[in-house]
Protein backbone atom coordinates (compact mmCIF):
# COMPACT_ATOMS: atom_id res chain seq x y z
CA UNK A 1 0.00 0.00 0.00
CA UNK A 2 1.31 3.45 -0.89
CA UNK A 3 1.24 6.21 1.69
CA UNK A 4 -1.06 8.31 -0.48
CA UNK A 5 -3.61 5.47 -0.48
CA UNK A 6 -3.91 5.26 3.31
CA UNK A 7 -6.70 7.92 3.59
CA UNK A 8 -8.81 5.99 1.09
CA UNK A 9 -8.49 2.76 3.06
CA UNK A 10 -9.34 4.57 6.28
CA UNK A 11 -12.39 6.06 4.58
CA UNK A 12 -13.48 2.59 3.47
CA UNK A 13 -13.11 1.31 7.01
CA UNK A 14 -15.48 3.88 8.53
CA UNK A 15 -17.57 4.84 5.50
CA UNK A 16 -17.62 1.81 3.19
CA UNK A 17 -18.46 2.48 -0.43
CA UNK A 18 -21.66 0.88 -1.72
CA UNK A 19 -22.74 -0.32 -5.12
CA UNK A 20 -24.94 2.37 -6.67
CA UNK A 21 -27.29 -0.26 -8.09
CA UNK A 22 -27.83 -2.83 -5.33
CA UNK A 23 -26.40 -0.89 -2.35
CA UNK A 24 -24.14 -3.79 -1.39
CA UNK A 25 -20.88 -2.80 0.35
CA UNK A 26 -18.04 -2.91 -2.17
CA UNK A 27 -14.64 -4.46 -1.63
CA UNK A 28 -12.29 -2.79 0.83
CA UNK A 29 -10.12 -0.18 -0.86
CA UNK A 30 -12.49 0.83 -3.66
CA UNK A 31 -12.44 4.49 -2.57
CA UNK A 32 -9.03 4.67 -4.21
CA UNK A 33 -10.41 3.98 -7.68
CA UNK A 34 -13.47 4.66 -9.77
CA UNK A 35 -15.33 1.48 -8.89
CA UNK A 36 -18.98 2.34 -8.25
CA UNK A 37 -20.82 -0.94 -8.74
CA UNK A 38 -20.33 -4.62 -8.05
CA UNK A 39 -19.64 -7.34 -10.61
CA UNK A 40 -23.14 -8.77 -10.22
CA UNK A 41 -24.75 -5.47 -11.22
CA UNK A 42 -22.36 -4.90 -14.12
CA UNK A 43 -24.33 -7.47 -16.11
CA UNK A 44 -27.67 -5.86 -15.27
CA UNK A 45 -27.02 -2.39 -16.68
CA UNK A 46 -26.84 -1.31 -20.30
CA UNK A 47 -24.91 1.79 -21.31
CA UNK A 48 -26.56 3.42 -24.31
CA UNK A 49 -24.39 3.05 -27.38
CA UNK A 50 -24.90 3.71 -31.07
CA UNK A 51 -27.32 3.65 -32.71
CA UNK A 52 -29.31 6.12 -30.65
CA UNK A 53 -31.89 8.78 -31.41
CA UNK A 54 -30.36 12.00 -32.74
CA UNK A 55 -32.92 13.99 -30.74
CA UNK A 56 -33.54 12.42 -27.32
CA UNK A 57 -30.65 9.95 -27.19
CA UNK A 58 -32.83 6.85 -26.71
CA UNK A 59 -31.36 3.54 -27.85
CA UNK A 60 -32.37 2.40 -31.34
CA UNK A 61 -32.59 -1.17 -32.58
CA UNK A 62 -32.22 -0.19 -36.24
CA UNK A 63 -28.99 1.50 -37.30
CA UNK A 64 -30.74 2.85 -40.38
CA UNK A 65 -33.02 5.00 -38.23
CA UNK A 66 -32.01 8.49 -37.10
CA UNK A 67 -34.84 9.11 -34.65
CA UNK A 68 -36.86 7.01 -32.23
CA UNK A 69 -40.57 6.38 -32.69
CA UNK A 70 -41.45 8.84 -29.91
CA UNK A 71 -39.53 11.75 -31.43
CA UNK A 72 -40.72 11.11 -34.97
CA UNK A 73 -44.30 11.10 -33.78
CA UNK A 74 -43.98 13.93 -31.28
CA UNK A 75 -42.11 16.43 -33.42
CA UNK A 76 -43.77 15.76 -36.77
CA UNK A 77 -46.09 18.73 -36.26
CA UNK A 78 -44.79 20.23 -33.05
CA UNK A 79 -41.98 22.62 -32.21
CA UNK A 80 -39.16 21.51 -29.94
CA UNK A 81 -37.27 23.94 -27.73
CA UNK A 82 -34.13 21.91 -27.11
CA UNK A 83 -31.43 20.82 -29.57
CA UNK A 84 -30.70 17.25 -28.49
CA UNK A 85 -29.81 15.13 -25.49
CA UNK A 86 -27.79 12.11 -24.40
CA UNK A 87 -28.17 9.52 -21.65
CA UNK A 88 -25.94 7.01 -19.89
CA UNK A 89 -28.16 3.99 -19.39
CA UNK A 90 -31.19 2.29 -20.87
CA UNK A 91 -33.84 2.52 -18.18
CA UNK A 92 -34.63 -0.76 -16.41
CA UNK A 93 -35.55 -1.99 -12.92
CA UNK A 94 -31.94 -1.87 -11.71
CA UNK A 95 -31.56 1.77 -12.74
CA UNK A 96 -35.02 2.58 -11.39
CA UNK A 97 -34.17 1.23 -7.93
CA UNK A 98 -30.85 3.09 -7.87
CA UNK A 99 -32.37 6.45 -8.75
CA UNK A 100 -35.26 5.91 -6.33
CA UNK A 101 -32.77 5.13 -3.55
CA UNK A 102 -30.74 8.24 -4.40
CA UNK A 103 -33.82 10.48 -4.30
CA UNK A 104 -35.81 9.01 -1.43
CA UNK A 105 -33.46 6.92 0.74
CA UNK A 106 -30.69 9.45 1.34
CA UNK A 107 -28.16 7.89 -1.02
CA UNK A 108 -27.06 11.26 -2.34
CA UNK A 109 -23.51 9.93 -2.73
CA UNK A 110 -24.65 8.02 -5.83
CA UNK A 111 -24.41 11.35 -7.66
CA UNK A 112 -20.60 11.01 -7.57
CA UNK A 113 -20.84 7.92 -9.77
CA UNK A 114 -23.28 9.42 -12.23
CA UNK A 115 -21.30 12.64 -12.62
CA UNK A 116 -18.10 10.66 -13.16
CA UNK A 117 -19.58 8.55 -15.97
CA UNK A 118 -21.30 11.51 -17.61
CA UNK A 119 -17.96 13.30 -17.83
CA UNK A 120 -16.10 10.18 -18.94
CA UNK A 121 -18.55 9.13 -21.64
CA UNK A 122 -19.63 12.52 -23.01
CA UNK A 123 -16.48 14.62 -22.72
CA UNK A 124 -16.13 15.01 -26.51
CA UNK A 125 -19.80 15.79 -27.02
CA UNK A 126 -19.75 18.36 -24.21
CA UNK A 127 -16.81 20.11 -25.85
CA UNK A 128 -18.73 20.22 -29.16
CA UNK A 129 -21.77 21.69 -27.38
CA UNK A 130 -19.59 24.64 -26.30
CA UNK A 131 -21.88 25.28 -23.34
CA UNK A 132 -21.60 28.21 -20.99
CA UNK A 133 -23.31 26.63 -18.00
CA UNK A 134 -24.63 23.38 -16.59
CA UNK A 135 -28.13 23.76 -15.16
CA UNK A 136 -29.75 21.01 -13.08
CA UNK A 137 -33.51 20.60 -13.45
CA UNK A 138 -34.78 22.51 -10.40
CA UNK A 139 -37.19 21.07 -7.86
CA UNK A 140 -39.82 23.06 -5.98
CA UNK A 141 -38.76 24.54 -2.64
CA UNK A 142 -41.30 22.37 -0.79
CA UNK A 143 -39.79 19.20 -2.22
CA UNK A 144 -36.29 20.48 -1.51
CA UNK A 145 -37.14 21.09 2.14
CA UNK A 146 -38.64 17.63 2.41
CA UNK A 147 -35.76 15.80 0.68
CA UNK A 148 -32.89 18.03 1.76
CA UNK A 149 -31.24 18.15 -1.66
CA UNK A 150 -31.88 18.17 -5.38
CA UNK A 151 -30.39 15.02 -6.92
CA UNK A 152 -29.98 16.73 -10.30
CA UNK A 153 -27.94 19.46 -8.63
CA UNK A 154 -25.61 16.90 -7.02
CA UNK A 155 -25.15 15.11 -10.35
CA UNK A 156 -24.46 18.43 -12.11
CA UNK A 157 -21.80 19.39 -9.57
CA UNK A 158 -20.15 15.99 -9.83
CA UNK A 159 -20.12 16.34 -13.62
CA UNK A 160 -18.61 19.83 -13.40
CA UNK A 161 -15.93 18.65 -10.94
CA UNK A 162 -14.99 15.67 -13.11
CA UNK A 163 -14.79 17.85 -16.21
CA UNK A 164 -12.52 20.23 -14.34
CA UNK A 165 -10.08 17.34 -13.84
CA UNK A 166 -9.92 17.24 -17.65
CA UNK A 167 -9.27 21.00 -17.78
CA UNK A 168 -12.82 21.69 -18.93
CA UNK A 169 -14.28 24.46 -16.81
CA UNK A 170 -18.06 24.75 -16.98
CA UNK A 171 -19.87 26.25 -13.97
CA UNK A 172 -23.07 24.91 -12.46
CA UNK A 173 -25.69 27.66 -12.36
CA UNK A 174 -28.67 27.32 -10.05
CA UNK A 175 -29.55 31.00 -10.11
CA UNK A 176 -31.05 31.00 -13.62
CA UNK A 177 -33.91 28.52 -13.78
CA UNK A 178 -36.52 28.01 -11.06
CA UNK A 179 -39.47 25.69 -10.53
CA UNK A 180 -42.32 27.99 -9.51
CA UNK A 181 -45.10 25.39 -9.64
CA UNK A 182 -45.35 22.52 -7.16
CA UNK A 183 -46.15 19.86 -9.74
CA UNK A 184 -47.46 16.35 -9.23
CA UNK A 185 -45.06 13.41 -9.51
CA UNK A 186 -44.71 12.64 -13.21
CA UNK A 187 -44.30 8.85 -13.14
CA UNK A 188 -48.02 8.11 -12.88
CA UNK A 189 -49.13 10.54 -15.59
CA UNK A 190 -49.53 9.94 -19.31
CA UNK A 191 -47.88 12.20 -21.89
CA UNK A 192 -50.76 14.68 -22.17
CA UNK A 193 -51.13 14.98 -18.40
CA UNK A 194 -47.36 15.41 -18.04
CA UNK A 195 -47.45 18.35 -20.43
CA UNK A 196 -50.38 19.95 -18.58
CA UNK A 197 -48.73 19.27 -15.23
CA UNK A 198 -45.56 21.10 -16.31
CA UNK A 199 -47.23 24.00 -18.07
CA UNK A 200 -45.63 27.21 -16.76
CA UNK A 201 -43.85 25.20 -14.06
CA UNK A 202 -40.47 26.83 -14.70
CA UNK A 203 -39.31 30.42 -14.77
CA UNK A 204 -36.05 31.80 -16.13
CA UNK A 205 -34.72 35.06 -14.76
CA UNK A 206 -34.11 38.08 -16.98
CA UNK A 207 -30.82 39.25 -18.50
CA UNK A 208 -28.92 35.99 -18.10
CA UNK A 209 -26.62 36.68 -21.08
CA UNK A 210 -25.94 33.00 -21.79
CA UNK A 211 -26.04 31.43 -25.25
CA UNK A 212 -25.69 27.69 -24.62
CA UNK A 213 -26.59 25.52 -21.65
CA UNK A 214 -26.82 21.86 -20.73
CA UNK A 215 -29.69 20.68 -18.54
CA UNK A 216 -29.12 17.77 -16.15
CA UNK A 217 -31.87 15.35 -15.12
CA UNK A 218 -32.06 11.82 -13.76
CA UNK A 219 -34.56 10.16 -16.15
CA UNK A 220 -35.76 11.14 -19.61
CA UNK A 221 -39.16 9.57 -20.26
CA UNK A 222 -41.37 11.64 -22.55
CA UNK A 223 -39.32 14.83 -22.67
CA UNK A 224 -42.06 16.94 -21.07
CA UNK A 225 -39.77 18.25 -18.31
CA UNK A 226 -36.92 19.08 -20.67
CA UNK A 227 -39.25 20.83 -23.10
CA UNK A 228 -40.85 22.89 -20.33
CA UNK A 229 -37.46 24.01 -19.04
CA UNK A 230 -36.15 24.68 -22.54
CA UNK A 231 -39.19 26.79 -23.38
CA UNK A 232 -38.58 29.01 -20.34
CA UNK A 233 -34.92 29.39 -21.33
CA UNK A 234 -35.71 30.13 -24.99
CA UNK A 235 -38.04 32.92 -23.89
CA UNK A 236 -34.97 34.57 -22.37
CA UNK A 237 -32.99 34.19 -25.60
CA UNK A 238 -30.85 31.17 -24.75
CA UNK A 239 -29.73 30.01 -28.18
CA UNK A 240 -28.68 26.36 -27.70
CA UNK A 241 -30.15 23.95 -25.16
CA UNK A 242 -28.94 20.39 -24.64
CA UNK A 243 -29.51 17.83 -21.92
CA UNK A 244 -27.72 14.93 -20.26
CA UNK A 245 -29.55 12.34 -18.21
CA UNK A 246 -28.68 9.25 -16.22
CA UNK A 247 -31.24 7.06 -17.95
CA UNK A 248 -33.48 7.23 -21.00
CA UNK A 249 -36.63 5.17 -21.34
CA UNK A 250 -36.72 3.19 -24.57
CA UNK A 251 -39.10 4.38 -27.26
CA UNK A 252 -42.63 3.59 -26.09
Amino acid sequence: MKIKDIPHYVADLFFPKRCVFCDKVLNYGTSNNNQYFCSDCASKINFISEPFCNKCGAALDDSNEAYCHNCKEKYANKKSYYDYGLGLFRYNDTIKESIHRMKYSNRSEYADCYGFFLAKKFKKQILKMNIDAIIPIPIHKKRFLNRGYNQASLIARSLSNNLLKENIKIPVREDILFRVKDTKTQNKLDINDRIKNLSNAFLCKNNINIESICLIDDIYTTGATIESCAKALKEKNVKNIYFLSIAIVDSL
